[in-house]
């Protein structure tokens, strides 16, 4: 069991508790009253009970606890906006094959007259 240097100390939920050791997978600690039993706490347990504020020591940390956080996911990409339809075209363009005696693939509205 590794006890690291003197001064580590460990806080459950802001009470602290008194710091036994390090293995080489857990947290050894258990509450002041020494006629408590010993907690052997997994490395994994202890490392989500410190993200959630739960646990939190101060001192001598072991390798395995210093796990790197995974980086924040990508900022997903936007598309652009849509180019903005520009009617003065399609009005030139209808214009032209109004001149050039081209039918209009969009014609306008359809005037029905009676015979």
């Amino acid at each position: 069991m590794e006890s690291g240097p003197r001064g580590t100390r460990i806080w459950w939920d802001n009470e602290e508790v008194h710091f036994v050791g390090w293995t080489d997978r857990a947290l050894v600690f258990h509450w002041q009253d020494p006629r408590e039993t010993a907690i052997h706490m997994p490395r994994g347990a202890v490392v989500r009970l410190m993200d959630k504020g739960v646990l939190r020591i101060e001192g001598y940390i072991p390798s395995w606890m210093q796990v790197e956080k995974p980086a924040p996911p990508p900022v997903p990409v936007e598309a652009p906006p849509p180019a903005p339809v520009n009617n003065k075209l399609s009005i030139v363009q209808r214009l032209i094959r109004k001149l050039s005696g081209d039918r209009d693939p969009n014609p306008g509205p359809v005037r029905v007259t009676q015979s």
